[in-house]
């Protein structure tokens, strides 16, 4: 997931125009901060961050791997960490899209 993620910001740097939307407030009140930012900065971090997650995830398993405990969950602590994983690469295509398309 790393890899697609890398990919895919490498390819939608090409696309994108220098500074992408990061924020809609969808009439939900006020909002404070930045509603754009640097294309390369937020296509760097997503790479970053999915690679950091799933390191983690990796340094976790291999700390409680051989617990009673955690041998029993296990299989739903895999399922959780490729969920998150595939949740954050959503999020980078959906922001890609967005700022595509909106």
């Amino acid at each position: 997931m790393s890899l697609l993620s890398a990919v895919t910001s490498i390819i939608a740097h090409g696309v994108l125009p220098d500074r992408i939307r990061i924020h809609w407030t969808l009439g939900m009140g006020p909002y404070y901060g930045p509603e754009f930012a640097p294309a390369w900065l937020v296509l760097l971090l997503f790479p970053v961050l999915i690679a950091g997650t799933a390191v983690l995830a990796s340094v976790i398993d291999a700390r409680v791997r051989n617990t009673d405990a955690f041998t029993e969950i296990r299989p739903f602590y895999i399922v959780a960490v490729l969920g998150t994983l595939t949740v954050l690469l959503g999020c980078q295509g959906g922001l890609i899209l967005a700022n595509l398309y909106a």
